[in-house]
């Protein structure tokens, strides 16, 4: 009986020396932890600020098909995480007056805060079905900061306005020159000595591919600059070379040279088919079929001859010729824009077609009088057409060939079949 008191006395003993070391170990860890623990009113401290490239793949609309590009800041301020994108891209898109004034070089792009990366990729990306990717560049905590002061700097109403040019001043090339500020000029002296595969015109027919119509108007419009080589910087303008090329730019760090931009990495996905990869050829979709047109009405021309049949034959083509080259001539005069200058088509088409024009309508009512002229005037216009031709064929980028082609075929074949026509003949 004694054996068992003194049993379960130790028992009850040794289990309240448990619970109480117990109770003060755990009242040991609490205060442990309550000293681990910043008070409430302690900022957590600011990371350093970050810099990611955002870039924007082709949509299905037009104005979507050469992509976009922009800049998302991110930092934390007294323990509240921020980010905010910048986007150089907005216009005044429902203008009436917005393709005038990027005919005329007077079109006005400006820099706006479009929020979060979550909100940038739904409004461009997602509602557009366009492929979203970021890429954070690897800057120092001070180039960093320049950039975001940068951005801030140009973020008012009398700075964020800017005269757009689409190739040297638009949403990337924007982005482009204010990183390259902050590094230092690094990026223009890496990719400034390298060319691109394509020019300027080539990106453009890749940008405009199925878009038949738009790709005839690129080519009937861009000038010879746009068929210049092309270097690494310059081609910074299309947001997939950005994407590429700035992997390839490396800046100096502690530990050896680091690509300036990271590889891309997906924020949203394009869903359905993707943009098929290639390049429109809308000048030959239109100048196949007239061509075929020109060779058979003067193979019927040739059959039964008349200064009628003549005068039908030429007039059309003389007025479209003429009301081409009264746009590039125009164009030419007017623009500010220098990428529509210098466009060596002006000499393949010109307004004083229209002479021939007015020579054809005299013909129809059988007066030959003008045809001694008119086919002497379709032999230095068809000479003028095939120099346009022969420059096309020797340069080194993927200039219009088929357009100039049209005019030497219409001209050598009204010349031919005036060639021993001078006498009047009655329709």
């Amino acid at each position: 009986m004694i054996s068992l008191r003194l049993f379960w006395t130790v028992v009850c003993m040794s289990w309240a020396l448990v619970l109480t070391a117990s109770t003060a170990r755990a009242s040991t860890f609490e205060v442990e932890a309550e000293a681990e623990v910043p008070p409430a009113s302690a900022p957590v401290s600011d990371a350093p600020t970050r810099i990611w490239l955002i870039t924007i793949g082709p949509g299905d609309d037009l104005y979507t098909r050469g992509g976009h590009a922009a800049l998302m800041v991110e930092w934390t301020q007294e323990g509240t995480y921020h980010e905010l994108v910048y986007d150089f891209g907005e216009a005044d898109w429902d203008s009436s007056t917005l393709a005038w004034d990027f005919l005329m070089g007077q079109l006005t792009f400006r820099l706006e805060q479009r929020g979060d990366l979550f909100n940038f990729a739904g409004t461009h990306g997602v509602s557009q079905n366009r492929d979203v990717f970021k890429q954070e560049l690897a800057l120092s905590h001070s180039q960093a900061e320049a950039v975001h002061a940068r951005l801030k700097e140009l973020d008012v109403d009398e700075k964020r306005h800017y005269a757009h040019d689409y190739v040297r001043a638009i949403c990337t090339t924007k982005a482009r020159d204010i990183i390259d500020e902050a590094v230092g000029g690094v990026i223009h002296d890496q990719l400034s000595a390298q060319n691109d595969e394509l020019t300027i015109r080539e990106h453009q027919r890749r940008a405009f591919y199925s878009k038949p119509l738009a790709g005839l108007g690129a080519d009937l419009l861009l000038g010879a600059e746009n068929d210049q080589p092309l270097s690494r910087y310059d081609a910074l303008f299309v947001p997939w070379r950005m994407r590429m090329y700035l992997q390839e730019v490396t800046l100096e760090s502690p530990t050896g040279p680091v690509p300036l931009a990271g590889p891309p990495i997906p924020v949203a996905g394009r869903t359905g088919v993707k943009p098929r990869d290639g390049a429109t050829r809308g000048s030959l979709y239109f100048a196949v079929p007239l061509i075929g047109w020109l060779l058979w009405g003067a193979g019927k021309l040739r059959s039964r001859f008349t200064l009628g049949a003549l005068g039908e034959f030429a007039l059309w083509p003389s007025l479209l010729f003429a009301v081409i080259g009264c746009a590039l001539w125009g164009l030419h005069l007017l623009t500010d824009e220098t990428g529509f200058q210098n466009n060596p088509l002006a000499l393949a088409f010109v307004p004083v077609d229209f002479v021939l024009a007015f020579a054809c309508t005299r013909f129809k009512r059988g007066e030959g009088a003008w045809l001694p002229a008119a086919r002497r005037y379709a032999v230095g216009r068809g000479l003028m057409a095939a120099a346009v031709l022969a420059r096309n064929l020797s340069a080194e980028g993927a200039t219009p060939i088929a357009l100039p082609i049209v005019a030497v075929v219409f001209f050598a074949l009204f010349a031919w079949q005036a060639r021993v026509r001078d006498a009047p003949r009655a329709s």
